[in-house]
């Protein structure tokens, strides 16, 4: 169970997140935003129920299905493979390639995680580097003067100017390890269950974030899926699909319905990504599938 001012800021979210999946949610919103400073945790509990009923908008113009049927049926017509004119050499180069693109990316982003613009010209000002003409150089001693929150960032984390010497550990890349994991201990058909279980044994509950940490709380709390996908997760829409998924399209080059259907196991039923997170993350494997 979350604490009340969590299930208040949980909740809060909800409600946005409802709006914008078109629900007329109008009246709720009303009476949370009246009641948000006093209300109990039965309250909560009460209007988090009433929202979960709420119909979608008739004015709602857009078409957002989870379901698998429903996605296929919306589908334009066209080819549902492709045949690839590759040898298995050009092809494990292509999905080396797009192996260590990912780990580059990653990487190269981590020392500007979560910065705004402002704060990177502090950083690289500090160190002598603006503007940037190499890379993020570490500050071992911070001046006095130094914000609070560059003291405290860590200047020995292995992703700064001299320290690369591999990809560190980043859970960007741990779901591109894990269902690998999946697929090679289960093959393709893997419950979604299965996957659940192994999240449990194998991922520490510190190191998922947002979605993720909502549906690994879920399932430890005892519901099932696809309840840990929706139960007080506000994050299902957002890009966690995407970024997990890519190992699907690695391993079916050319076969977007066998990959695309892995990615539905894990992230409609089990993780969050309901929706637009669901239909983004398959569209992104697609674009993998081919090995452009």
């Amino acid at each position: 169970m979350v604490s009340l001012e969590e299930f208040k800021r949980l909740l809060n979210e909800e409600i946005t997140q409802r709006k914008e999946e078109g629900y007329d949610v109008t009246e709720i919103e009303k009476s949370f935003r009246s009641r948000m400073e006093e209300a109990k945790l039965e309250e909560l509990c009460t209007l988090l129920a009433d929202l979960e009923k709420c119909k979608l908008r008739t004015d709602f113009p857009y078409i957002e299905p989870s379901d698998l049927p429903t996605i296929r049926d919306e589908r334009p017509q066209g080819p549902r493979s492709i045949d690839l004119e590759l040898s298995d050499k050009e092809l494990l180069n292509k999905v080396l390639g797009g192996w260590l693109g990912r780990c580059a990316g990653c990487l190269l982003g981590k020392p500007a995680e979560f910065l705004n613009k402002e704060q990177i010209k502090e950083w690289l000002t500090i160190a002598s580097a603006y503007p940037l003409k190499n890379y993020f150089p570490p500050i071992p001693n911070p001046p006095s003067n130094a914000p609070v929150w560059l003291k405290y960032r860590l200047m020995n984390s292995g992703v700064l100017l001299g320290q690369i010497k591999g990809m560190p550990r980043d859970d960007d890349i741990d779901y591109t390890i894990l269902n690998l994991h999946v697929l090679e201990s289960l093959g393709f058909n893997f419950s979604t269950m299965d996957v659940g279980r192994i999240w449990l044994s194998m991922l520490p509950y510190n190191m998922v974030y947002t979605a993720e940490s909502v549906a690994y709380r879920n399932l430890v709390n005892g519901l099932l899926p696809p309840q840990t996908a929706l139960h007080l997760n506000p994050y299902r829409e957002w890009i966690g699909a995407q970024i997990r998924a890519d190992t699907w399209g690695y391993v079916a080059p050319g076969m977007p319905e066998l990959a695309a259907n892995a990615v539905r196991k894990i992230e409609s039923r089990w993780v969050r990504s309901t929706r637009l997170g669901l239909l983004r993350a398959c569209l992104t494997r697609f674009s993998q599938m081919v090995v452009g």
